[in-house]
């Protein structure tokens, strides 16, 4: 097990920073009712815009940040990733919890109950995202891939997923560990993977491409719109791959030299599923090199105790 590096540490802070500060306008659609009821999303906020996250409060994270934190409990309990014990802590944690309960969460209860041990056939990117406390454990950038991918079956066996896995995990471990500039790291695993996962790539390199685009034109390009009971949306800022990953990749890239704070703002104010963006956004520009990640964002997180223990006890 590697040494616990600010990097590292500041890598999971952003991911539940991002999450976090995703909660309060997560899953809202039009972006024009985050702009008049929230403004510039820089600060936490309560869940009101919808009902998804009903009970939840300023600094609650949404079911990926629970989801993620289960995960760190686990590792920090095993000291490695320990793919059983991951998946016996997910059960018995979304059997009982009140939390919004999506289509993977629903059906991965349901295969467990049946005794399959089976994620489900989705190409979402939440779980591609959720890996970053997994660089606490990995000896290795190969390592990392290995449990990222083991991680993201729990819930999602499907092959756009696990490419995308691979590419988050590159990323970051290129910035954490070797301190890659994010461009610099999304350019060299875009071309590490390009053969190997020809169309999730492209994904990411419409991403990297379109990083000098103003954001709006950026997000309406990839995958274009689409006009729903009079109201026209981007269909990038839904919850799958061909459009969460070139919407991640561009942020990390155009603010890879700039700021975390207007990078994580504007995430979120482009809703939909700004939380699974969020994470990784989070999680590469915060584990840059000499950084800091803004106090009042860390310690507005409800569990921020609890889990700066949890990272704690990988240094003892």
């Amino acid at each position: 097990m590697m040494a616990v590096t600010s990097e590292i540490e500041r890598a999971i802070l952003g991911a539940f920073v991002g999450d976090s500060l995703s909660l309060g306008v997560h899953w809202v659609y039009r972006t024009p009712i985050i702009k008049k009821e929230v403004g510039v999303v820089n600060r936490l906020l309560p869940p009101k815009l919808n009902d998804y996250h009903q009970g939840k409060d300023a600094g609650d994270f949404t079911h990926y940040g629970e989801s993620m934190l289960i995960l760190l409990e686990s590792l920090a309990a095993k000291k490695t990733f320990h793919v059983e014990d991951f998946r016996q802590r997910w059960q018995s944690h979304w059997k009982t919890s009140s939390s919004y309960h999506d289509h993977a969460t629903k059906e991965t209860l349901k295969n467990l109950e049946d005794g399959k041990v089976k994620g489900i056939d989705l190409n979402d990117f939440n779980p591609a995202a959720r890996q970053v406390p997994l660089l606490l454990v990995s000896n290795s950038e190969e390592q990392l891939v290995e449990f990222a991918i083991q991680h993201c079956r729990v819930t999602h066996e499907n092959s756009e997923t696990d490419a995308a896995t691979e590419f988050v995990s590159r990323v970051l471990w290129r910035i954490v560990h070797q301190h890659k500039t994010p461009s610099t790291a999304v350019e060299e695993v875009i071309e590490t993977l390009k053969n190997k996962y020809s169309e999730v790539i492209e994904f990411a390199t419409q991403g990297f491409k379109a990083a000098q685009l103003p954001d709006e034109d950026a997000n309406n390009s990839f995958l274009g719109t689409r006009t729903s009971n009079e109201f026209t949306l981007p269909v990038a800022i839904y919850c799958y791959i061909p459009g969460a990953l070139p919407i991640a990749t561009r942020l990390i890239v155009k603010y890879g030299h700039e700021s975390f704070e207007q990078a994580l703002a504007l995430n979120a104010g482009f809703g939909g599923d700004n939380a699974a963006r969020s994470l990784f956004v989070g999680s590469a520009l915060g584990g840059r090199e000499n950084f800091e990640i803004p106090s009042e964002w860390v310690n507005g997180i409800r569990q921020i105790d609890h889990i700066k223990q949890l990272i704690n006890s990988f240094k003892n």
